[in-house]
């Protein structure tokens, strides 16, 4: 009968365990919870990039089914809004070109086309940016594809500068994009060396 109230307290002291442990692992879950809801685009965005409120208005909505919850899938989705900001101008430059307006022939014609063949080989670096960003490759080639996607923008901006004072229609689509890539190449420095979804 003495062995008896020894196992009693004995059982009230493992219940007790068992209890505290699953409140701590509970209470982990919820800290790891919390730490993944804080994530707050707009310190990044107001620290890292020229343009935060082009940046904040990215991260506020899904695009292509990207939702911001991290640095990573931040730059995923400022790729992306890029991506079709590119696509748009693009389609927009090339109707011009097939324009039978004298306006878009000689030296504006000239310009349209290294636009053209500017905004195209942006939209194939900005792709390869995305690719890596989700395949969790190179920072060092991420760095790479977003600054040739960032230099063939400024490419179409040096030859529409030879026109001069001839208006280019796609001017604000253009501003538009050289922003958003600017905004991704900012925000892709940031990214560590091993490209993970944490800041450096």
């Amino acid at each position: 009968m003495a062995g008896k109230p020894a196992a009693v307290v004995f059982l009230g002291i493992l219940v007790i365990l068992l209890i505290f442990a699953a409140t701590t692992g509970e209470s982990r879950r919820l800290h790891i919870t919390k730490h993944v809801a804080l994530f707050d685009p707009s310190t990044l965005c107001k620290n890292a990039t020229q343009y935060a409120k082009l940046c904040e208005r990215v991260a506020s909505r899904e695009v292509d089914g990207i939702r911001v919850t991290s640095p990573a899938t931040l730059v995923e989705a400022s790729v992306a809004t890029a991506i079709n900001s590119a696509e748009k101008v693009s389609a927009q430059v090339a109707s011009l070109m097939k324009s039978s307006s004298d306006d878009y022939k000689g030296i504006m014609g000239s310009a349209l086309q290294a636009c053209k063949e500017s905004y195209d080989s942006t939209i194939d670096a900005l792709q390869q940016s995305q690719t890596l960003i989700k395949d969790r490759g190179s920072h060092d080639d991420l760095m790479t594809q977003l600054s040739a996607a960032s230099t063939f923008v400024t490419t179409c901006s040096d030859s529409l500068a030879e026109v001069g004072e001839v208006s280019y229609p796609p001017e604000k689509a253009h501003s538009l994009l050289d922003r958003l890539v600017s905004n991704s190449l900012d925000l892709g420095a940031k990214l560590n060396s091993h490209n993970e979804k944490k800041l450096a």
